[in-house]
């Protein structure tokens, strides 16, 4: 089966927090690509989320959100993470 390959963050963080697999991630032309097991259940998803049907946990969904974010622009900085700590100390 061919993967199922998508540039939507918050699609990508709704399958991921629905239990489908991330098999790779890239970056083609500035633009990341998130890559998934192709299954039944992925297309099911998939489905329900563009006819607005879909339902998550939102502690899984906001996890999910938060490392794919980090895979599609990367970690803080070292420099905005002293920054920060400096502003809240």
């Amino acid at each position: 089966m061919n993967d199922f390959i998508s540039k939507d963050l918050y699609l990508s963080s709704y399958l991921s927090s629905s239990g489908c697999r991330l098999i790779s991630h890239t970056r083609i032309d500035g633009i990341k690509m998130f890559s998934f097991e192709r299954t039944k259940d992925l297309e099911r998803l998939v489905e329900a989320y563009f006819s607005l049907n879909a339902s998550v946990n939102p502690i899984k969904y906001d996890e999910a959100m938060k490392v794919l974010r980090t895979l599609a622009i990367g970690p803080k900085s070292r420099c905005e993470n002293t920054f920060h700590s400096r502003v809240t100390a």
